[in-house]
């Protein structure tokens, strides 16, 4: 994210890129996909809280559907757009 985060996203003959999308951990296990089920949880402000302060460049974060519109991580989130 840090090296991310340096990147000048309006350089000339740089591809386009609109943001970072971050996957997980927070998904149900039959949505895990790829995810080690091992490491899968509910959304943890401490956790969501120390990524977007380390950034302004998340654009999308997969995460299990019921636990965003239930949770303070979508309020979050999506007060920043």
């Amino acid at each position: 994210m840090d090296g991310f985060n340096q990147l000048d996203l309006e350089r000339e003959g740089c591809p386009h890129i609109l943001g970072l999308h971050l996957e997980g951990p927070y998904f149900a296990a039959s949505q895990a996909g790829a995810q080690n089920p091992e490491y899968l949880r509910n959304p943890q402000p401490d956790e969501y809280e120390e990524v977007l302060r380390r950034t302004d460049r998340v654009r999308r974060w997969s995460l299990r559907w019921n636990w965003m519109v239930r949770t303070a991580f979508w309020k979050r989130f999506t007060s920043m757009a």
